[in-house]
């Protein structure tokens, strides 16, 4: 008659010091998630540990990081009863972080800190991979093959290879070929971002996800700017005053008023260069219009 193992029976004695060491971990985690002011779920795929390491160190007095089962952190943000919109986010290999910054400030200091990595055959471009126009560092030789072999139009020029205009090598969503690969590693292009992910942050008011924080901050100044600019155009025309138009609506209103002035002939210091003016102009075109003396020819 077969017997049993010792401990195979789930629930049984075996299973106990690891169900309270799981318990544990889910009580002191709830604990920090409920006490915390910004909670983050971070994504940890295809993270290399040096990278992770780098990252942690970094984050040391500014955030609290937590990795461990996915089961874990979903039940400690039930215990917590916050943050339960996070869930959601935790699909793969992740991590939860706790801190007092803002959460833009949070995924700013993790995005600052990723780094470059190679393409490797088999992965998805994220994006349009384009090798660009311009001198290469690779002598003639093998190379040039290789580069026309992922479709780079490369030629040899003054001793080097050349990139002759910008050239596409892979679509967003496609699959990086072993030829692509080797391409853009000869030339040392490294179209990878390696390094955190921040899915989704929560407040304690709202949820900011990956998309809304990923901003490109030369473009939202350009943006700011633009906008300001048409805002106070928008004021000055409607003759909104405000303390940043006011001095420029009074401007334009004392210009205003000082042509109505002289065209209407009311002399003031103000107004009188501009009535002499256009009373020597108006002689002038007077005396253009009078005939000339007879037998004098007018020039």
């Amino acid at each position: 008659m077969a017997r049993k193992k010792k401990g195979a029976v789930k629930g049984g004695a075996a299973d106990r010091p690891a169900l309270a060491v799981k318990k544990k971990q889910v009580s002191e985690l709830a604990a920090k998630i409920k006490k915390a002011k910004v909670v983050g779920i971070i994504q940890l795929k295809e993270l290399p540990d040096k990278q992770l390491q780098k990252i942690r160190n970094a984050l040391r007095g500014k955030a609290e990081f937590t990795t461990a089962k996915n089961s874990i952190l979903l039940r400690a943000i039930d215990a917590a009863k916050k943050g339960e919109s996070l869930k959601q986010y935790i699909t793969g290999p992740s991590a939860i972080v706790l801190t007092e910054m803002q959460p833009y400030e949070m995924f700013k200091f993790v995005k600052d800190r990723n780094g470059k990595a190679a393409a490797k055959p088999g992965q998805i471009a994220p994006f349009e991979i384009i090798v660009p126009e311009g001198e290469t560092t690779l002598p003639p030789g093998p190379a040039l093959s290789e580069l026309k072999a992922a479709k780079i139009n490369a030629q040899i020029k003054a001793g080097k290879i050349w990139v002759a205009r910008d050239s596409p090598v892979a679509k967003p969503g496609e699959k990086i070929s072993d030829v692509v690969a080797k391409a853009l590693q000869k030339l040392g292009i490294e179209p990878f971002e390696v390094g955190m992910k921040v899915l989704a942050i929560d407040d304690g008011q709202f949820i900011f996800t990956f998309d809304v924080l990923n901003i490109d901050e030369s473009q939202l100044r350009e943006d700011f700017a633009m906008s300001l600019n048409q805002a106070l155009n928008f004021s000055i025309n409607a003759h909104y005053p405000t303390e940043q138009n006011i001095v420029l609506i009074l401007s334009q209103a004392v210009r205003l008023a000082g042509k109505m002035a002289a065209g209407a002939g009311v002399v003031s210091e103000e107004t009188l260069p501009d009535i002499l003016t256009a009373a020597v102009k108006l002689g002038e075109e007077v005396g253009a219009l009078e005939p000339a003396p007879a037998g004098e020819k007018k020039e």
